[in-house]
């Protein structure tokens, strides 16, 4: 009969080995949990004092067959403040004063085809140029 405890003392070590690398490898684990944790809770804790956004992406679709979202009434509201004429750029700018959430679109990609839809049912005008007028 052969005697295994050498190679049973070998294997031994290999598995503290290995358990010691695992149970480092936890405790990494662990110490960045804690640190996203901590500033995922701070990040919570900024955004809880800020004012929240006025309407989700999906919210910028027609309804009805009217234009009755936030940003459409928004679009609305600045071209007549305005005297009737704004750039694309003014309309974007009245957005984020305005803290009109856009999600992961772009801006300046929704506001314009928001406005192509309004002149297709005659309540606004591409004058070129990215500038519009409220037609009234």
């Amino acid at each position: 009969m052969r005697d295994i405890r050498s190679d049973l003392s070998e294997r031994l070590e290999g598995i503290k080995k290995e358990r010691a690398a695992i149970e480092a490898r936890l405790a990494f684990l662990k110490e960045t949990e804690d640190l996203v944790t901590t500033v995922l809770k701070r990040e919570e804790d900024a955004w809880s004092t800020q004012q929240p956004l006025k309407f989700e992406p999906e919210e910028t679709q027609r309804s009805n067959g009217k234009y009755d979202s936030p940003l459409a009434k928004l679009v609305l509201e600045t071209l007549k403040e305005s005297g009737g004429v704004c750039t694309l750029d003014d309309l974007k700018k009245a957005a984020f004063k305005n803290r009109i959430g856009f999600g992961d679109k772009k801006p300046g990609r929704s506001i314009h085809f928001l406005l192509v839809g309004m002149e297709q049912n005659k309540l606004v005008e591409g004058l070129g140029e990215g500038r519009w007028k409220l037609v009234e």
